[in-house]
């Protein structure tokens, strides 16, 4: 069986570090490997006509939605594979009306950023990037406020604001600090979570109570500005705040001004407005450790290999280990 690939992501920088050419070796091997000659993304109805007699689309980061009429030549197409994180912008009902089958890169993705949440709740907590600042300065040595600030992830209590595939992966790197784990999800019933070690579920309340809050729920209409004031206000004196999941969770507006009135910290690595503007108040938050959406960025060439793994599992005629169901589709994040 020799498949016909279409690679949506368009030659250039971003394309060559997810498609080393030992990815682009094995993806050969496959069959046929159609590459975007454009130098920049398809527009609809480019990705259309593309679309004639392709087998398995690859896609990533701004391909166009595989929507009805997008897919009125895909006479052949019965696999999505995407190279990326979440398929809510790319997938569509129509795509499962079609009975093509939609696979994710998302859980690769997931570990990589969830390798980064740990490292930004140790730095949080240490208060590391304030400290380097400051040795980078005039300090000489540390200080007894430093001292004094200086926490540990060993035993303590964290809340995380939603549970999707970062997560899920985070619980089992934390597993070894002997973390208690305050869960909020609604769509998660506790039956789930004796699955994933050290947690608990618990209300909005309980999990912003915690002296850790991490947000990991899915960006859709009815999670915007779900930490707004009120739910920041929630959360304990000296509490470090920290957020990778997506900026329009959290309004920023009253998260500078908890920020500014030193009560919290925060490790921040995703915002509203990305790039995030170099007159943005959160900018002069010297308690915020601001980063610039780097948690995934180790994947890679790691998730385009695991959506090859899948595409021959296809062909092999054998389960998908990362298929996205409708259902699932219906509730990842949105952009």
């Amino acid at each position: 069986m020799s498949l016909s690939i279409l690679v949506t992501l368009p030659q250039g920088k971003v394309f060559d570090r997810h498609f080393t050419p030992q990815v682009l070796t094995r993806l050969e091997k496959l069959g046929e490997v159609r590459l975007n000659p454009l130098g920049r993304q398809y527009t609809p109805q480019e990705l259309k006509d593309a679309l004639r007699g392709v087998d398995v689309a690859i896609t990533h980061w701004g391909t166009p939605c595989f929507s009805a009429d997008v897919l009125q030549n895909a006479d052949k197409l019965s696999l999505l594979a995407h190279g990326a994180g979440t398929v809510a912008y790319v997938a569509s009902e129509a795509l499962y009306d079609k009975n093509v089958r939609v696979t994710t890169a998302n859980s690769v993705m997931a570990r990589f950023v969830a390798e980064g949440v740990l490292g930004y709740f140790i730095m949080g907590l240490r208060g590391l990037d304030r400290a380097a600042a400051a040795m980078h300065g005039d300090l000489l040595w540390k200080t007894d406020a430093m001292i004094d600030s200086q926490r540990s992830l060993f035993g303590l209590e964290i809340g995380l604001i939603g549970f999707g595939a970062v997560a899920r992966e985070l619980t089992f790197l934390l597993a070894p600090f002997g973390c208690r784990v305050k869960v909020y999800d609604p769509f998660v019933s506790g039956e789930a979570l004796a699955a994933y070690p050290g947690t608990q579920a618990a209300s909005f309340e309980e999990a912003l109570a915690c002296p850790l809050v991490s947000v990991h729920a899915a960006k859709t209409p009815d999670t915007r500005h779900l930490i707004d004031a009120r739910a920041l206000s929630m959360l304990p004196d000296s509490a470090v705040f920290v957020n990778t999941s997506r900026g329009s969770l959290v309004d920023e507006d009253a998260l500078v001004r908890e920020l500014k009135s030193g009560r919290i910290s925060a490790v921040l690595d995703v915002y509203e407005t990305e790039p995030l503007p170099l007159n943005h108040p959160l900018r002069s938050c010297e308690n915020a450790l601001l980063l610039p959406h780097l948690a995934a960025d180790c994947a890679k060439a790691h998730m385009t290999n695991a959506i090859i793994d899948e595409i021959e599992r296809f062909m092999r005629g054998e389960a998908l280990t990362m298929e996205i169901s409708r259902e699932h589709f219906r509730g990842m994040t949105q952009g």
